[in-house]
């Protein structure tokens, strides 16, 4: 085990090939609460967005992530910073730079594809807050936010 960092990586597999799901490296052990994570990952915009489907408790997408974010969620090249807050209650505080190359979000426009250009052209940011709650009961509220930048070439 690494003190420092954590890594993984998931592939779906099937008889026409494979394909990369996620592959990430993300650090276990900075000062102050605070964590980053690049590599290819689901990006923690919401609730579900950052859970693989084999772990929801529930068998279809909610309709407004798919309208919003695709089939398959946000999930892109990026690097995600994010802040435990030290307080009696979980609060977390996050930011992600991405690619943009998303199935649905910002990828594309019209009939066509966005143009191409390098760099990151999504950035998201969250709050969640959590009380903590008695028994096994849970609730998130959180505020979250993604802009896309669409620059010609």
């Amino acid at each position: 085990m690494d003190p420092y960092f954590k890594g993984s990586a998931i592939a779906a597999v099937d008889m026409e090939g494979a394909e990369l799901e996620t592959a990430e490296v993300e650090t276990t052990s900075l000062p102050w609460g605070l964590t980053v994570k690049g590599g290819k990952f689901y990006s923690n915009f919401g609730y579900i967005n950052s859970k693989h489907a084999h772990q929801w408790d529930f068998t279809d997408q909610t309709l407004v992530y798919e309208l919003l974010l695709g089939e398959h969620g946000l999930n892109d090249k990026g690097l995600q910073v994010s802040w435990l807050a030290p307080t009696p209650f979980y609060m977390l505080l996050g930011a992600e730079s991405f690619q943009g190359n998303n199935e649905k979000m910002f990828a594309y426009h019209g009939d066509g594809s966005l143009p191409r250009h390098e760099g990151p052209r999504v950035g998201t940011g969250w709050l969640k807050v959590s009380p903590n709650l008695p028994g096994a009961h849970a609730l998130q509220v959180g505020l979250f936010a993604s802009k896309a930048s669409i620059r010609r070439n």
